[in-house]
């Protein structure tokens, strides 16, 4: 019997194949990062409008309820409202909710005291909850350069 010996072709990838492979999932990745950060950063901002719109009616109930505003307190809740855990959550840019009431206000709402967040994060809040625009609409600059939810303004 005669063998005949075939050449076999061989099969699989080269390295030069899994080197371009690595370094088109690489560009991938560093193209959809950012965007996926800005998204996950938008949820994040979202969840904490939405709780912030809740502690906004709350504090409506409870003037409408009593006639007037509860008065201005710092950092811990406005006395005699129930907000539901959602005050002791601190904001996602940065500091600590903070009732600014008309007592000592020319307006009623409620602040982020010390925020830590840059101005894109904090734009970025303006526009889930109002205009986009910190020096006007209901989300904006307040006493101090603090964001204020204002609920009720010039009182």
């Amino acid at each position: 019997m005669n063998y005949v010996r075939t050449k076999q072709e061989a099969t699989g990838f080269t390295l030069l194949e899994l080197m371009i492979t690595v370094a088109i999932i690489g560009v991938l990745a560093a193209i959809s990062f950012p965007s996926y950060e800005r998204y996950v950063r938008k949820a994040e901002l979202g969840e904490s409008a939405a709780a912030l719109v809740v502690m906004g009616d709350r504090i409506m109930q409870y003037r409408a309820k009593y006639g007037s505003y509860p008065p201005d307190s710092h950092i811990v809740g406005p006395p005699g409202i129930d907000m539901g855990g959602t005050w002791e959550v601190d904001p996602p840019l940065g500091g600590s909710w903070n009732w600014e009431g008309p007592d000592r206000y020319a307006y009623a709402g409620i602040s982020i005291y010390q925020h830590t967040a840059d101005l894109a994060d904090i734009e970025m809040f303006d526009s889930l909850m109002d205009d986009g625009d910190m020096s006007t609409g209901k989300f904006r600059w307040g006493s101090n350069s603090k964001p204020v939810y204002i609920l009720e303004d010039g009182i």
